[in-house]
């Protein structure tokens, strides 16, 4: 099958390509191509690397759940994708910010950082005043 589509990002400072579509509550990005439901994760690997043997995830070297950048991708299994997140010293937020305990919160039971909490309350805002 080939991968025509296209996915909309933004390049934060680590080079993650930062999807900008539809996500989970999990920050992964969510697409339709042909009628099927993807992780865009999941797509671009697709589209990029082939196809992905049954019982294999994909892994983010750069444990961010929105990048898209196909470079920062690899296959694994779950084991080793658990034990990435095990290992991981630094943590990124859905935006793919960096969480630190001096800019991050815990919201709606995750963590968020500063920034994209700000994102939030500023959309949260422009809808309310659009309706008064």
């Amino acid at each position: 099958m080939e991968y025509e589509k296209d996915l909309d990002y933004i390049v934060n400072e680590q080079g993650c390509w930062i999807f900008v579509g539809c996500k989970d509550k999990s920050g992964y990005g969510i697409i339709t191509y042909r009628k099927q439901n993807y992780r865009a994760h999941r797509y671009m690997f697709l589209k990029h690397k082939g196809p992905i043997a049954e019982g294999l995830v994909i892994r983010h070297t750069c444990n961010t759940p929105s990048c898209i950048n196909p470079s920062h991708l690899l296959l694994g299994t779950q084991a080793q994708n658990m034990q990435d997140k095990v290992e991981s010293k630094i943590r990124f937020c859905a935006g793919g910010h960096e969480l630190t305990y001096n800019n991050s919160y815990k919201w709606n039971n995750r963590l968020i950082c500063k920034i994209c909490k700000a994102k939030i309350s500023a959309q949260v805002a422009a809808k309310e005043k659009e309706i008064l």
